[in-house]
C-alpha cells in the first residue's frame, strides 16, 4: 500500500466514525486519534481528499439524513433534528433551508405532495403470490435478527447509477485482493454493496458506496482493504429479479409499500444490497438481489 493508498484508507476510516457518532457530539480531537493524523493538519487533509471542510461534511450529512427520516418515519421536525446531531431547531432549520432552500415542514410538505399521487396506488400487495400488475414485485420477504460484522470494503464516491462499469471495477480489484491474501471470507453472503446516502437527497458527487465481503478472521484483513461493522440488527430482506433499469423502482417499493404494509420502519443504520456468483442470467437480462433495510416494528 503506497503513501496515497494509506491516506485514503484513513479518511474513510474518518467518514465511517462521523457517520456512527452523527447523533452525538462530534469533536476533532476524537476523529483524529480514531485515524492517528494530527488535529492541527486534519481539516486541511480532510478537505483536500473529500472536497468539504469538516464542519460542511458532517452539517451536509446531518441534514441530508434528516431529510430521509422526514420521507420514511412518523417524528416531528424538532425529534428529527434532535436525532441527527444537532442542539437547537434554529441551528437545523437554517443549515437545512440552506442544503434545500427550504424550511424542514416545507420539504416534508412538499415532497408529500409530490408522492401522493404515487402513494394512492401502492405497487405492493401484501400477498406474494398475487403482486400488483405491472411494478416490480419481491419474490420473498423477510424480517430477521442479523449481525453483519467484519464488513471488507473497497469505497467508491461519485455518481453510479445505470454505471455497471464502476461496480464491474471494484469487483474486480477486490477479487485480486482477496485471491492475493488468501483470506478465508464468508461466501454464504456472496458480496455486499452498502449505501451511505439517498438517492435524490445527497448529490450525486457526493454519494458513496462500500463494495466488500463479510468474514470471520478479526482484525486478520487485508490492509488495501476498509473494514466496517454494521451490528446487529433486525432486517428486512426483500429477494427480487431486476433488469438494469429497475433497481430504483425496487428500492422504492421496499420504502413506500413494503414497510408500511407489514407494520415495519426503517431505524438507524446502514441499508445493502447482497449478490452472489452467478446471479445475473444473460438469456433474461435479470439479476437475483437481496435489499436489506434495518427496521423495527411501528
Amino acid at each position: 500500500m503506497n503513501s496515497q493508498e494509506i491516506y485514503i484508507k484513513r479518511i474513510n476510516r474518518a467518514i465511517d466514525y462521523i457517520e456512527r457518532n452523527l447523533e452525538n457530539k462530534i469533536l476533532l480531537e476524537d476523529i483524529s486519534g480514531e485515524i492517528f493524523f494530527s488535529k492541527y493538519h486534519f481539516h486541511r487533509i480532510f478537505k483536500a481528499f473529500t472536497g468539504e471542510s469538516l464542519y460542511a461534511y458532517v452539517n451536509r450529512l446531518r441534514v441530508e439524513r434528516a431529510a430521509y427520516y422526514m420521507a420514511t418515519i412518523k417524528l416531528s421536525v424538532t425529534e428529527i433534528a434532535f436525532k441527527v446531531g444537532f442542539s437547537d431547531i434554529s441551528t437545523f432549520s437554517r443549515a437545512f433551508k440552506k442544503r434545500f432552500n427550504l424550511s424542514p415542514s416545507a420539504w416534508r410538505k412538499n415532497n408529500s405532495k409530490i408522492n401522493q399521487e404515487f402513494l394512492s396506488k401502492p405497487l405492493y400487495n401484501s400477498s406474494i403470490g398475487n403482486p400488483e400488475p405491472g411494478g416490480v414485485q419481491p419474490f420473498d420477504i423477510k424480517i430477521e435478527r442479523l449481525s453483519v460484522k467484519n464488513l471488507l470494503y473497497l469505497r467508491n464516491f461519485g455518481a453510479f447509477k445505470g454505471d455497471f462499469g464502476i461496480f464491474r471495477k471494484i469487483h474486480k480489484k477486490l477479487l485480486k485482493i482477496l485471491n492475493e491474501s488468501g483470506l478465508n471470507w464468508r461466501r454464504d453472503w456472496g458480496y455486499i454493496v452498502v449505501y451511505h446516502d439517498s438517492l435524490g437527497i445527497t448529490d450525486d458527487e457526493n454519494l458513496k458506496i462500500s463494495y466488500g465481503i463479510l468474514t470471520d478472521e478479526g482484525n486478520n484483513y487485508p490492509e488495501d482493504l476498509g473494514h466496517l461493522d454494521l451490528g446487529e440488527k433486525y432486517y428486512l430482506n426483500a429477494s427480487f429479479l431486476l433488469k438494469e433499469n429497475e433497481y430504483g423502482s425496487a428500492w422504492t417499493v421496499v420504502y413506500r409499500s413494503i414497510l408500511p404494509a407489514l407494520g415495519y420502519e426503517p431505524v438507524d443504520g446502514l441499508s445493502f444490497e447482497n449478490y452472489f456468483d452467478n446471479c445475473y442470467t444473460a438469456d433474461t437480462g435479470l439479476t437475483k438481489v437481496r435489499i436489506f433495510i434495518p427496521v423495527k416494528k411501528m
